[in-house]
């Protein structure tokens, strides 16, 4: 069963209690939001050596956000 027809076929069983259902879809929405961060840092990491060795580093903290990167990390 894929992961999709997984998370259909359990709505019936959330939405028997409010609260559940509620717990149910922000699970779901907390997922996605994750699954997308990962496929996009996974698609930076893939494609950093064709950037410019001066503009990796940049390209790195625009997209990790407010996580700390170290100036020592060489373009490498």
């Amino acid at each position: 069963m894929d992961p999709l027809q997984r998370l259909l076929s359990a709505i019936p069983k959330a939405a028997q209690n409010p609260l559940a259902l509620v717990a149910y879809l922000a699970a779901i929405a907390g997922w996605v939001f994750i699954a997308a961060r990962v496929k996009r840092n996974r698609n930076l990491l893939q494609s950093l050596d064709k950037l410019p060795s001066d503009q990796r580093l940049a390209a790195l903290r625009l997209e990790m956000g407010n996580l700390p990167i170290p100036d020592s990390l060489t373009p490498a």
